[in-house]
């Protein structure tokens, strides 16, 4: 269905200390595709703009058996079809959103701190495909806070080629050192109601669980991967189809379960 990528390398060195083990990875950040950044959003809590997908090259896209010419992109880890999705909702809940949705990081995004980057969105090509693009490269949460940065992507790739409407997505992720926004019971972007991962009908599981999805969690969205081999890049296809292909492959650390180890330190170059 797509073509799998030669995995970037990942080194883990185990110290044994009587029956402890502390694990140190160290990953070559690299998930996140260069450029896709010829546009871009003010710095703002809650701004969202609509692009007309005929002037990124883009063909239109069947999402879940509806047909668009057109998308919104939010400022809150998102990109929505039919209307933008211009206030984040107090329960941070991706699942009660009512229009359709695509989120590599569903949270309360505020980019006014001068610390923290813009969002940007272009066009571009993957793997010789058109393809659209929008970056969250090392942005802060609500309200106002830079302290810690979150860089991850959002692409959609166009495969007509296979059928009218079918397209690729790439959630890409190099760093995740927040989770929650103040409104949602978050304490220095930490806690409460934590982010969501995923699309109309299908959430990540761990989405809402604080400490899931951060460098130093349980399940860091820089070390797995789905459909790709590259840890941090997950690719979900959509094929004429209300059904999308989501069955992910096995995850880059899954086998660190059967050690037991008691530490996970996460160190990123």
């Amino acid at each position: 269905m797509f073509s799998l990528l030669s995995p970037k390398p990942l080194f883990a060195a185990i110290l044994a200390i009587g029956s402890s083990l502390t694990l140190t990875v160290v990953v070559e950040a690299g998930a996140i595709r260069p450029d896709f950044n010829t546009q871009e959003l003010s710095p703002s809590d809650e701004e969202s703009v609509e692009i007309q997908l005929s002037d990124f090259n883009l063909s239109d896209l069947n999402f879940l058996g509806t047909t668009y010419s057109s998308l919104y992109v939010n400022n809150d880890g998102n990109i929505t079809f039919s209307s933008a999705l211009t206030v984040f909702p107090l329960s941070g809940n991706l699942s009660a959103v009512t229009i359709p949705i695509i989120a590599p990081f569903f949270a309360d995004v505020d980019t006014r701190n001068p610390d923290s980057a813009v969002v940007t969105y272009g066009s571009g090509l993957v793997n010789g495909r058109p393809a659209f693009g929008v970056n969250w490269p090392g942005v802060g949460y609500f309200a106002f806070a830079a302290d810690k940065l979150n860089q991850f992507q959002l692409i959609t790739i166009d495969r007509s080629d296979i059928n009218a409407g079918d397209f690729d997505i790439e959630f890409n992720y190099d760093q995740v050192l927040w989770e929650t926004g103040d409104a949602q019971g978050g304490n220095n972007g930490l806690g409460g109601t934590s982010a969501a991962v995923g699309f109309t009908g299908y959430t990540f599981p761990g989405s809402g669980v604080p400490g899931t999805f951060l460098d130093n969690g349980t399940n860091p969205l820089i070390l797995i991967n789905n459909g790709s081999g590259v840890p941090g890049r997950y690719i979900y296809s959509f094929r004429n189809s209300p059904t999308p292909i989501t069955t992910p492959e096995s995850g880059s650390l899954v086998m660190l379960g059967v050690f037991g180890l008691s530490c996970l330190t996460v160190l990123k170059r």
